[in-house]
């Protein structure tokens, strides 16, 4: 097949959870022997690659500036009724350019990745009225924001996270109504989004991981790891509490322990904290993260807000790293245990006892290295996920017009 992607970002290199998750869907569709055509905005907010694509994916770019949500951006939104997201960065008309540079002639089917993208069905359906358009959902973006703004403290910015939650339920119910189908990263996702659409074709795909091999380092129980996007706000929220609620009786009761944090994007704020405990260690983004994963004891995700599958939860279980995260850090992944494959905690007291736990047990360090990563194997491979989306692709082409 030929298959047409748009991306609001060229997802390369794939540092985070969201390029990941488009860069091995774009990998695994390319082994399966499909021709991909990547239309992308080159964004200045992140790091791009294009030319690590190469391989898998002709890529079509054109710069853009993505301007931070000032004011006027939600004044827009509001006059609008669209999410500020959606409205201040998604520029219809350097998407055309990029499509008109695009070689399309035997086009089969069109990919949207994310909902962002779902402004561009008009475009599209003027461009390729025949071809059918399948948006791929990697959060349910509403309750995302819905999430987000219940754990936000100022009372302005929660009552503004809230109004743009429900015109994001409203403009994914819409997108999802003109789609011919959509995929979930997950069964949960698919479900809610289901509920907004009902008779909408569907399926839950799954992210594909990379399985790395085990190079046989020792790893350290006291040296604990966190990796992520600093960026994003879930995450920084989730670091910002456990250095306040979590970090301070936790030396106390274990003064061997530390912590290395990876990533781009930390905040000065916290820096200033990295730099005055010598436990604390911010490493920024690192060119082996496999090695940090392969020689730390546990990592830890305290995540209260997000959608989605967390790919940084599965990348820890492929490399045999036992993780401790909390209900949303775990939400979706199929056939995670509790005890099995990862501790849960959810609250500061469950930090502290499951990472003390962790450090007094080997046998449980050893259970859930072994067990997670055989999860993830199983049922997470480039080959599996890719099959099953390839399937479901030729479905909705041979299916009858809605």
């Amino acid at each position: 097949m030929t298959i047409l992607m748009i991306s609001p970002r060229i997802p390369a290199p794939p540092q985070d959870g969201g390029a990941l998750y488009v860069y091995n869907t774009i990998k695994g569709l390319h082994q399966r022997g499909h021709y991909i055509e990547l239309a992308s905005f080159n964004s200045n907010l992140h790091t791009q690659a294009p030319d690590q694509l190469e391989t898998y994916a002709s890529v079509n770019h054109l710069d853009i500036n993505f301007k931070s949500y000032g004011l006027a951006a939600f004044i827009k939104s509001l006059i609008s009724g669209k999410p500020v997201q959606i409205v201040h960065r998604m520029d219809r008309s350097v998407m055309s350019e990029i499509l008109d540079k695009s070689n399309l002639e035997n086009l089969d089917v069109i990919l949207l990745e994310g909902i962002h993208t779902a402004w561009f069905i008009e475009l599209l359906r003027n461009k390729f009225p025949e071809k059918k358009i399948i948006l791929r959902e990697s959060n349910v973006e509403y309750l995302l924001l819905k999430r987000n703004a219940k754990r936000e403290a100022n009372p302005v910015k929660k009552v503004l996270l809230y109004h743009q939650a429900t015109m994001m339920k409203k403009f994914e119910a819409e997108a999802l109504q003109k789609v011919d189908a959509f995929t979930a990263i997950s069964e949960y996702d698919r479900q809610l989004l289901s509920a907004l659409v009902p008779k909408k074709k569907s399926a839950a795909i799954y992210p594909s991981i990379e399985i790395p091999e085990i190079r046989g380092l020792e790893r350290d129980p006291y040296k604990m790891l966190m990796f992520a996007d600093w960026n994003w706000q879930p995450n920084i929220q989730g670091l910002e509490w456990f250095l306040k609620e979590v970090w301070p009786p936790l030396k106390k009761a274990q003064p061997k322990v530390s912590l290395t944090v990876c990533g781009k994007g930390m905040p000065d704020s916290l820096l200033s904290i990295f730099n005055n405990d010598t436990q604390l260690h911010y490493k920024g983004f690192v060119e082996d993260l496999e090695e940090f994963k392969q020689r730390c004891g546990v990592m830890l995700a305290p995540l209260f807000s997000g959608s989605g599958i967390k790919l940084k939860i599965m990348e820890s279980l492929a490399s045999g790293l036992p993780v401790i995260t909390t209900n949303s850090g775990a939400e979706g992944i199929p056939g995670l245990k509790e005890n099995a494959h990862y501790l849960k905690a959810n609250n500061a007291e469950d930090f502290l006892q499951k990472i003390n736990k962790l450090l007094n047990d080997c046998s449980l360090q050893k259970t859930l290295s072994t067990q997670g990563r055989t999860l993830v194997k199983r049922n997470f491979s480039y080959k599996a996920q890719s099959q099953k989306l390839e399937s479901f692709i030729q479905k909705v082409i041979n299916s009858p017009n809605s």
